[in-house]
């Protein structure tokens, strides 16, 4: 979210009452829960599509095939992600500085 005006992020917190709603606050994430942002989001869909279009080709020899294949599947990952956003949610905590 860095130099993103405007962005909502639900935080939780004991001291509610030191901050309004629409207030400009700074929100920390841990590094760790960053990079596993970064792998959840980029590096794990693009080895999906990148393997799975090197399978489809060695199997079925055609391209188009291949990359119809290969972007199908990101549907079942993102779909996966979708069903477990709940446990994500809660692992992915922002702090008020």
């Amino acid at each position: 979210m860095v130099e993103s005006a405007g962005k909502i992020a639900e935080v939780f917190t004991d001291d509610a009452q030191k901050y309004a709603v629409g207030q400009q606050v700074e929100l920390l994430l841990e590094r760790s829960l960053g990079y596993k942002a970064l792998l959840l989001g980029y590096i794990y869909p693009f080895l999906v599509l990148l393997v799975s279009l090197f399978v489809a080709f060695l199997i079925t020899g055609n391209e188009g095939l291949s990359a119809l294949i290969a972007v199908s599947l990101m549907a079942p990952y993102y779909a996966f992600l979708y069903r477990n956003r709940d446990k994500l949610r809660s692992t992915f905590r922002f702090r008020i500085r």
